[in-house]
């Protein structure tokens, strides 16, 4: 197979749907739904836009809080990537 420039492998993704909060420095805890999810990373739905580049610590009610980044935003979903080992 062929790969794409810039093409990067990822891990199998769990789809799931779990209930979320992020958490952005002072401002109130945002809700949202946590749709898929792998050890590097997850895909988040969320009402307010998350920017791109933006730093979050997201708790998953069960699995705790994890250190992550936005590293895409599209309407009203995101990908984060974990910082760290919190999560591996």
């Amino acid at each position: 197979m062929t790969r794409e420039p810039g093409w990067t492998p990822r891990n199998d993704r769990r789809q799931v749907d779990l209930a979320a909060f992020v958490h952005r420095g002072e401002e109130p805890p945002l809700p949202v739904i946590v749709t898929d999810l792998t050890e590097q990373g997850c895909r988040i739905a969320a009402e307010e836009t998350l920017r791109i580049g933006e730093q979050i610590r997201l708790e998953i009610p069960r699995l705790g809080y994890l250190n992550a980044q936005i590293r895409w935003a599209f309407g009203g979903e995101a990908g984060a990537r974990f910082q760290g080992d919190d999560f591996s």
